[in-house]
């Protein structure tokens, strides 16, 4: 120990002080040592096993956290939004790595000043929404309800309904799927067309009549025709036989024929019972006949359509309506439109 001691035989109290700093320091970290790489192979172990969420956030497993819905339903109004944090408990969870399922037409998720915010989409009723993190998850019933119709309309312009049989006219409303009660329905003719519950109507006897819906300023119409001889109207398109109301007419040519063809329903009727009548307007024209070289029999009519095109007579409605009428009055009709 003779380092320590001074030429007169004293102790040097720096060093000595310097000396015993340094043992100490060594002692400490060996003491340290065994807690230190323990926590290291704890980190190393967790990072084996994170998890990825949808948004890219990793999830370490814990024991505590949790995720739970406070209530198994939830009643919402149309137009209404509601803090996540209010109706699902977290427990030690970061709301931005749960993963939420729902159906986009009934629900959104919204991030609203920082806040996160489920609100209702575009359509009322009963849906699902689920919540996800890690190996937890938790799902909770949405009911949505509205007391008002902001638009409603006819899905269809026309729409054709057999003699004694019923026929639920296609409605659109915002919000979709709305309570059709709250619509007001009514027929112009009710010896030809009466309704019944909602927008569910009856064929009463053969004719057409114009049916009406309204609720607060919100009006819209609609043609029914009824029938007593079933029939259907089909257009070639493309090689094809199509059933449709309304042809697409595209082509610059000046004049085109095109094809018809008209299936009766447990009738006797022929071509000559079947009367055709054109209505035609602006750039379209039609003259409509019948075609007996490519007829088959009498249940397979098919009329030829010869189509001029003059676009220097276009005007703001295109079109020619071919109308084909039978003795007991069923009628149908497909429209030519340019």
């Amino acid at each position: 120990m003779h380092i320590f001691k001074k030429e007169d035989g004293t102790y040097n109290v720096l060093k000595t002080t310097l000396f015993s700093f340094i043992i100490t320091c060594v002692l400490l970290g060996l003491i340290c040592l065994p807690m230190f790489l323990q926590d290291k192979a704890q980190d190393v172990r967790k990072s084996g096993n994170t998890t990825t969420t949808t948004q890219g956030a990793s999830l370490l497993p814990c024991k505590e956290c949790d995720i739970e819905f406070y209530n198994k339903e939830l009643k919402m109004d149309f137009g209404e939004q509601i803090k996540i944090k209010d109706i699902l408990d977290l427990k030690d969870v970061y709301i931005q790595n749960v993963k939420f399922t729902y159906d986009k037409d009934y629900l959104e998720k919204k991030q609203i000043d920082g806040e996160y915010y489920i609100t209702t989409s575009n359509t009322v009723g009963e849906t699902t929404l689920k919540a996800e993190y890690d190996k937890y998850s938790t799902s909770i019933k949405v009911i949505i309800n509205s007391s008002k119709i902001s638009d409603a309309k006819f899905s269809k312009k026309v729409y054709y309904i057999k003699t004694n049989e019923e026929l639920e006219l296609g409605i659109e409303t915002t919000p979709k799927k709305a309570n059709l009660d709250l619509i007001k329905f009514s027929s112009e003719d009710e010896s030809i067309v009466k309704f019944g519950n909602g927008s569910t109507v009856k064929g009463i006897s053969g004719g057409k009549t114009t049916v009406k819906l309204s609720i607060d300023s919100i009006q819209d119409e609609a043609t029914v025709y009824v029938m007593n001889t079933p029939f259907t109207i089909k257009l070639k398109d493309d090689g094809v036989y199509k059933e449709m109301d309304e042809y697409q007419y595209k082509s610059n040519t000046k004049t085109q024929n095109l094809y018809i063809a008209i299936k009766l329903e447990n009738s006797n009727y022929t071509q000559n019972d079947i009367t055709v009548k054109d209505i035609s307007k602006g750039s379209i024209t039609t003259t409509t006949t019948f075609d007996s070289v490519y007829s088959v029999d009498n249940l397979s009519l098919i009329y030829k359509v010869v189509v001029d095109f003059d676009p220097t007579k276009a005007d703001t409605i295109n079109s020619s309506t071919i109308t084909f009428t039978l003795p007991d009055g069923s009628e149908k009709f497909i429209k030519i439109v340019r």
